[in-house]
C-alpha cells in the first residue's frame, strides 16, 4: 500500500505501476475481442510544459498538431509519408515506403518488425516510452527531438544512414539495446527508414506545438490549424475539381471589372483575385469555366461556409456612430465582405498546411545533408602512437613506442585536468565519472529548465509526470575505468566525441587553443583515456569455453 507520505517520485512510480496491472488485466479480459489498433500517442508532454509556462490551454493547439501528423504520416499500422516527400525524387533513398511498411504494424510475416524488436524500449510512438523504459537508466532514445547522440556527424546535424545501420545492427555498449542477431541486412535498413519516419513526425509536431506558443494568442482562439475548416475545402476542391490531369499551360479566364457581380452586388476585383488563389493552393482547377460559373462558386461556398462555421451572417450598423446604435438600421454585409472573411479564414488553413510541408521538407532536407557534415578524422601524427582499443593499447604500452606513448599519457592528463579541455569537470580528475553528476540531458531540460522547472522539484512535474514523461536522472559522466564507450571504442569514434562533444548531452564540443590545445592533442586525450581502463579480470580457474559450433540444417 502507498503510504500517506510519500514522495511525488514514489507516488509517480507506484500510480505507473498500478496503470500497469490495470491494462494487463484489461488485456487478459479483453482478449477474446478484436484488438484495438494501435495509435500513436500526442506529445501530451510538450503542450504540458507550455500550458504551464503560458497559464492558458493547449488542448486545441495539441490536437490540431496531432490531427496534421496523422493526416500526414498515417497510423502505426498503416504509415504514409507526406505527398511533399513522395512527390520528390530526392527523397526516395532517404524512408522508403516498402521498408516502411516491412518496419510498421504488428508483428507478422514480413512486417511489424520494429514493433517486435524495438517499441518495448522506445514506445509505439518512439517516445522512449516503451513497457520497459521506465526500469532503464539511460532511459531509452525518444526520437521526437530529432536528436541523436552517437554518429559520425558534427554536433547539430543528422546522423548519416550508416551510422543509424550501424547502431541498429550492433546495439550500444553500456545500454540495454543489445546486438540482434536474428536482424538480417534489410530488416537492419527497414528498422533505420522507420526511425528516420517517427524523427520527422515527431520534430513535426513538436515544431506545430512552438508555433502555437511563439505565435499565437490561444486564449483569442487562435488555431495551429482548423482542421475541420481544412478538410471542408479540400472536400469541395476535390468535389468541383475537373477529373484527371489540368493542362499545363491552363490559364484561368479573363475578367473586366463589371463582370464581377453577385446578385447585382459588385464583387471586389481584390477578393475575386483572393478566390482564385485559394481555388490553386487547394488543387480546384476546373478548365474550360466561365467567369459566371466561378462566381456561382464562390456565392454557394460563402453561403455553405457561414452555414456550418457562423450561427448568422455579420451585420453592420449604416452609421458609426454608438450613441445612435440602437436607432439605426442593421445593414447585412456585402457578399464582397463577406467572402472576404471566409477567404481569410481559408487562407489561413492552407497556409498553415503548406507551413508545416515546409517544416517536414527541412527536416528531410536536414537527413539528406548529413553525409556533408561527417567529421573527418585526421591520421594521428608519426609520433603519436594511437590503438583501436584497449589490448592494442597495452601493447603499445610495452612495446617499442612505450616511451612515446608514456609521453603521450602524460601530455593528454595535463589537458585532461587543464582549465581549456576540462574534462576532469565533469569525469573527476582520476577520469572516474565522479566530477560534476547532477546535470541532465536535453531531453529531460527540455520539459524543464528550459521553462523554468526544476528537475529536483518533483511536485512541480507530477502534470508533466503524469502525461508521460519519465522522472529525471542525471546524465552520468563516463567512468573510463570500466573501458565502456557507448558511442565506439575506435579511436576515430574518440576523436570525434571529443571534437564533436555529444548531442543531447552536457558535453560539449573542444574549444582549441592555438599553442594550449590543438587538434593533434585530441589524440593525447585519446591515449590518457585508455590508460585510466582497467584490465579485465579473467578467472583463470574457469577453462575457456569452446567456440559454438555450427549446425547444418537438416
Amino acid at each position: 500500500m502507498l503510504k500517506p507520505n510519500a514522495s511525488p517520485a514514489t507516488r509517480f512510480r507506484f500510480c505507473s505501476l498500478t496503470c500497469l496491472v490495470g491494462g494487463l488485466v484489461l488485456f487478459v479480459g479483453c482478449s477474446q475481442g478484436e484488438p484495438k489498433p494501435a495509435a500513436f500517442e500526442p506529445n501530451m508532454v510538450h503542450a504540458m510544459k507550455y500550458q504551464i509556462k503560458d497559464d492558458v490551454s493547449y488542448d486545441q493547439a495539441l490536437q490540431d498538431a496531432n490531427w496534421v501528423v496523422d493526416k500526414m504520416f498515417g497510423t502505426p499500422d498503416e504509415p504514409k509519408l507526406p505527398k511533399v516527400i513522395t512527390d520528390e525524387e530526392d527523397y526516395g533513398d532517404l524512408v522508403s515506403l516498402e521498408r516502411l511498411d516491412q518496419a510498421a504494424g504488428p508483428f507478422a510475416e514480413g512486417r511489424g518488425l520494429y514493433r517486435q524488436y524495438c517499441a518495448t524500449c522506445h514506445g509505439i510512438t518512439g517516445n522512449g516510452r516503451g513497457t520497459t523504459s521506465a526500469i532503464l537508466n539511460p532511459y531509452p532514445r525518444d526520437y521526437r527531438m530529432g536528436v541523436f547522440k552517437f554518429k559520425s556527424t558534427s554536433r547539430s546535424a543528422k546522423p548519416t544512414r550508416a551510422d543509424m545501420v550501424h547502431l541498429i545492427a550492433n546495439g550500444i555498449d553500456g545500454t540495454a539495446m543489445k546486438k540482434i542477431p536474428e536482424l538480417k541486412d534489410d530488416d537492419v535498413e527497414a528498422l533505420a527508414d522507420y526511425v528516420v519516419y517517427l524523427s520527422i513526425r515527431g520534430e513535426l509536431e513538436r515544431s506545430l506545438i512552438d508555433y502555437a506558443s511563439q505565435d499565437l494568442d490561444l486564449e483569442s482562439g487562435d488555431r495551429v490549424l482548423d482542421y475541420q475548416l481544412f478538410g471542408w475545402i479540400k472536400a469541395e476542391a476535390k468535389q468541383r475539381s475537373a477529373k484527371g490531369e489540368v493542362p499545363e499551360d491552363y490559364e484561368a479566364p479573363e475578367f473586366a471589372p463589371e463582370d464581377l457581380v453577385i446578385d447585382n452586388q459588385e464583387i471586389d476585383e481584390d477578393v475575386f483575385d483572393d478566390f482564385r488563389d485559394i481555388k490553386e493552393m487547394a488543387q480546384w482547377i476546373v478548365p474550360g469555366q466561365t467567369v459566371a460559373q466561378e462566381l456561382n462558386d464562390l456565392k454557394s461556398l460563402v453561403t455553405t461556409y457561414e452555414s456550418k462555421y457562423k450561427a448568422t451572417p455579420p451585420v453592420d450598423m449604416d452609421d458609426s456612430d454608438e450613441d445612435d446604435a440602437d436607432d439605426k438600421e442593421a445593414v447585412p454585409p456585402t457578399w464582397s465582405e463577406r467572402a472576404e472573411e471566409m477567404l481569410e479564414q481559408i487562407d489561413f488553413c492552407l497556409e498553415s498546411w503548406e507551413a508545416a510541408e515546409d517544416i517536414v521538407l527541412d527536416t528531410a532536407d536536414a537527413w539528406l545533408e548529413a553525409e556533408d557534415e561527417i567529421i573527418e578524422v585526421p591520421e594521428p601524427p608519426a609520433d603519436i602512437p594511437v590503438a583501436n582499443s584497449y589490448a592494442e593499447f597495452v601493447e603499445l604500452k610495452n612495446g617499442d613506442q612505450a616511451d612515446a606513448m608514456k609521453k603521450s599519457i602524460e601530455r593528454g592528463q595535463k589537458l585532461f585536468v587543464g582549465k581549456i579541455a576540462s574534462c576532469s569537470k565533469c569525469h573527476g580528475e582520476k577520469g572516474l565519472g565522479d566530477g560534476t553528476t547532477n546535470d541532465y540531458d536535453d531531453w529531460t531540460k527540455d520539459w524543464t529548465t528550459r521553462v523554468g522547472l526544476k528537475p529536483e522539484d518533483m511536485d512541480s512535474l507530477v502534470p508533466l509526470l503524469a502525461r508521460g514523461a519519465l522522472p529525471p536522472l542525471n546524465a552520468k559522466p563516463r567512468n573510463f575505468a570500466e573501458g565502456v564507450f557507448r558511442g565506439g571504442a575506435k579511436a576515430e569514434d574518440l576523436y570525434r566525441r571529443i571534437v564533436a562533444g555529444i548531442a543531447g548531452s552536457p558535453m560539449p564540443a573542444a574549444t582549441f587553443v592555438e599553442g594550449q590545445f590543438e587538434e593533434d592533442d585530441v589524440w593525447h586525450l585519446i591515449n590518457f583515456i585508455r590508460s585510466v581502463q582497467v584490465a579485465p579480470v579473467v578467472d583463470e580457474s574457469t577453462p575457456a569455453q569452446p567456440e559454438p559450433q555450427q549446425t547444418a540444417a537438416k
